[in-house]
């Protein structure tokens, strides 16, 4: 059979998971002791049934003064019924965060309240470990956002001073110290040269451009090559070393630019509020990486600035021609001024041509793409161009192939003049020859071509063909008129 009427009121009331209390209102508007609770209130609050039902609403309080009870009075009177959080005492002192469900009915024609206290603290501590977890969550948003602000900055500015600004910055903001500077170890190792320094509106009377001794927490962090901070300066040996006028220090952290295993600047912050934690430590070593990078492109950027104008000097004072060119044949990228002066075109007309060459013999160009293609380079191929004006030169081209870029890049040497003194020196050797056979003893004559062979050979960077001969006079000439 189930209950009915005032047995099923009370299964409820002494099997329910919350604590019950019952209490009445004193026609003073004070609250009385209980005149009924439940087995779960003396369980949760420690004390027996006899003992609890000694008490009153005030003494299981932690502020016994229970300042808001005055307006749960007026809600119930008003309503009937009043929901509000407040925390408990158990006999042992420990305090329960409770909310309590409360009606207002007549018992035996007095007022009577009934609460219902739900016990609280999972439901805090849940909701404490999500407020934690949500800070930390917004936190490591924070840090990443200011991460990747730094990050950009690095892709933005080729420059280092500027990124490193720009770095500090983003640390400084993520980290909130208003103060610091970034900092450059000299080539001597024993001082700091400042990139730039922020003060965060302290006075500070120390010359920016005097140099910054490497010692105290610098030195510090320079040897191992982490992060350092002291958030007792002022109290710390390490604030003796401070120069007069220097901005007053309440905490400092270093953090340093490591590069290839060598610490090779400072990033430093200062007078954060509160002081610095293992966080900012954590912070602060990836904002120095981060500069670190900086410095390294801007280094790499300085020698690949360095070499381009080296390369530009070679290239363009060459006397050889070169070129670039693209290897699907859509344009020439770069020519020299030899190899304008070679073609009889001027560089501007060349970079408009979709080939360099005006090829005299199309054959020519067939062998020449097709042993760059099969080998990927050609070096010393002979070939006829057709100049701007309509004269043929004589050239020696090597090339190079880069498949991956899609670019060609060789050098022309025009041989077309060192041809024609071979040739010239070919036909007067066969005219001595024949002239030996057919005129011997006309020696003046062979002595001139003998000369004359010897001067061509000369003119070709040879040595000459014969020894130096012997005029009647009695003195010798070696074909260029020295004796």
């Amino acid at each position: 059979m189930k209950p009915e009427g005032p047995e099923l009121y009370r299964q409820l009331f002494k099997s329910g998971n919350d604590a019950f209390f019952v209490h009445r209102i004193e026609p003073d508007g004070r609250t009385g002791t209980f005149i009924e609770v439940n087995d779960v209130a003396c369980t949760r609050l420690g004390y027996t049934r006899e003992e609890l039902l000694q008490l009153t609403v005030h003494e299981i309080n932690f502020d016994p003064a229970m300042p808001h009870l005055p307006g749960v009075i007026r809600r119930l009177h008003d309503t009937g019924h009043a929901v509000f959080e407040t925390v408990h005492v158990t006999k042992d002192g420990r305090q329960i965060p409770v909310e309590i469900s409360s009606q207002l009915f007549t018992l035996e024609g007095q007022p009577t309240i009934l609460s219902i206290a739900r016990d609280l603290t999972e439901r805090k501590r849940a909701d404490e470990s999500l407020s934690a977890a949500l800070h930390e969550s917004r936190r490591r948003t924070a840090e990443v956002a200011a991460l990747l602000k730094a990050a950009r900055s690095v892709l933005e500015h080729q420059r280092f001073k500027p990124a490193a600004r720009a770095i500090f910055d983003a640390c400084r903001e993520a980290i909130g110290a208003p103060a610091g500077y970034v900092a450059m170890m000299a080539e001597n190792g024993e001082w700091n040269d400042l990139l730039f320094l922020d003060a965060g509106g302290a006075p500070c009377t120390v010359d920016p451009s005097l140099p910054m001794p490497v010692r105290g927490l610098r030195a510090e962090a320079y040897r191992t090559m982490q992060v350092v901070y002291e958030n007792d300066f002022l109290r710390s040996a390490h604030a003796q070393l401070l120069p007069p006028g220097h901005a007053a220090l309440q905490n400092v952290m270093f953090a340093p630019m490591v590069l290839q295993g060598r610490a090779v600047g400072l990033l430093g912050l200062a007078n954060k509020p509160g002081g610095f934690t293992g966080d900012d430590a954590r912070m602060a070593s990836a904002f120095g990486e981060l500069a670190a990078v900086a410095f390294r492109n801007s280094r790499i950027l300085d020698d690949l600035a360095e070499n381009e104008e080296k390369y530009r000097n070679l290239f363009h004072g060459a006397q050889v021609g070169m070129y670039r060119s693209r290897l699907d044949g859509s344009g020439i990228l770069e020519v020299n001024d030899r190899l304008a002066a070679i073609l009889g075109a001027t560089k501007e007309e060349l970079l408009k041509r979709p080939v360099l060459f005006n090829w005299a013999r199309s054959e020519e160009r067939e062998k020449l793409v097709g042993e760059l293609c099969r080998t990927g380079s050609v070096a010393a191929f002979e070939m006829d161009a057709v100049t701007g004006g309509g004269d043929i030169r004589t050239c020696l081209v090597s090339a190079r192939l880069f498949p991956d870029k899609g670019i060609i890049e060789g050098t022309v040497v025009d041989i077309t003049d060192r041809k024609r003194t071979a040739e010239a020196l070919r036909e007067r050797t066969i005219e001595l020859e024949a002239f030996n056979e057919a005129m011997v003893g006309r020696e003046a004559r062979i002595i001139e071509m003998k000369e004359e062979i010897n001067r061509l050979c000369a003119e070709l960077g040879k040595e000459p063909k014969y020894p130096p001969v012997w005029r009647e006079t009695g003195t010798s000439t070696d074909g260029n008129g020295r004796k």
